[in-house]
């Protein structure tokens, strides 16, 4: 059941790519490694194809925080999620590079399927869970038209218990979903056919205008998972999916240790003058020295 090695092989080499190139166009990266992921998929497999999906939910910890190769990962899950809806049966296409806007689009007017996303990816070193980092309420506004929005995150990254992103959820319609239950209609899809994961998908997005608007992750959970649940599955593919969420956090978890156990080592080995150096580069000091010298009088108070 573990992570694929193929799969864990692409991801590093996609990260390393990253790193090594800029992409100042976020559309033509989307384009690229759309075409990789499609080779990807047809030599590698479905199942190893899932398992990248996966692990997207995972920003990689080399990654610089807040720079332009965490907006370059972004894409990358986009692309995923885009062709995770096209393998599911719902003709999806990367929206061009916006702030303001969500991500991904896709429809499909037999089963009344039209609606935009949005896959959300984390740091595993990440602590705080603010709800302003799921932006339910920008989700409704990218909305636009369209009824219909999700929002895919990772399972273990979510508030268990109670949070205001839960009664959000509901109050704008846009459907909080897991990596997980992606992962989940696609293999409803591989085993039954399209047809199957496009209804239980209208109806779970229907259920969420039934739900209570409450900050209960359970009351939210046991609608949404209820109505994800298919009912000639028994299970067998659901439990199969909750093995596999241990299987990402342990590969993510192998990652990130791989990482920082480097970092520790590169720092252990500075000189006294690298180390100084290194902390002044870290805190940024010097730029806020300039930045505090090249304040100067506006000359409003001469008008």
């Amino acid at each position: 059941m573990a992570i694929s090695a193929e799969s864990i092989d692409f991801r590093r080499e996609n990260l390393e790519d990253i790193k090594t190139n800029s992409y100042p166009d976020l559309q033509q990266y989307s384009k690229l490694i759309e075409i990789k992921l499609r080779n990807f998929k047809e030599e590698k497999g479905l199942d190893c194809f899932i398992d990248l999906f996966r692990l997207s939910a995972n920003i990689p910890e080399p990654l610089k925080p807040d720079s332009s190769e965490e907006k370059v990962y972004s894409k990358y899950t986009d692309t995923l999620l885009c062709l995770m809806f096209n393998f599911i049966g719902i003709p999806s296409e990367v929206l061009a590079a916006r702030s303001d806007s969500a991500d991904v689009v896709s429809v499909d007017k037999q089963y009344g399927l039209d609606f935009v996303s949005d896959a959300k990816a984390f740091r595993l070193s990440r602590t705080a869970k603010n709800q302003k980092d799921f932006k339910i309420a920008a989700m409704d506004k990218w909305k636009g038209s369209r009824s219909q929005a999700i929002l895919v995150c990772p399972v273990y990254q979510l508030p268990a218990k109670s949070s205001q992103i839960y009664y959000q959820s509901v109050q704008h319609n846009v459907l909080i979903l897991t990596n997980s239950h992606i992962a989940l209609l696609a293999k409803y899809t591989e085993k039954y056919g399209r047809d199957v994961s496009l209804q239980l998908l209208y109806r779970t997005l229907e259920k969420l205008k039934e739900c209570t608007q409450s900050k209960s992750a359970s009351d939210y959970w046991k609608v949404i998972n209820h109505s994800m649940k298919h009912s000639l599955d028994n299970g067998v593919l659901w439990n199969e999916e909750n093995l596999k969420i241990n299987d990402t956090i342990n590969a993510g978890k192998e990652e990130g240790s791989v990482f920082y156990s480097k970092e520790k080592e590169r720092i252990m080995s500075l000189s006294h003058v690298e180390a100084i150096h290194e902390l002044l580069k870290t805190s940024n000091v010097i730029s806020k020295i300039q930045t505090v010298q090249s304040v100067s009088n506006t000359e409003i108070f001469d008008v």
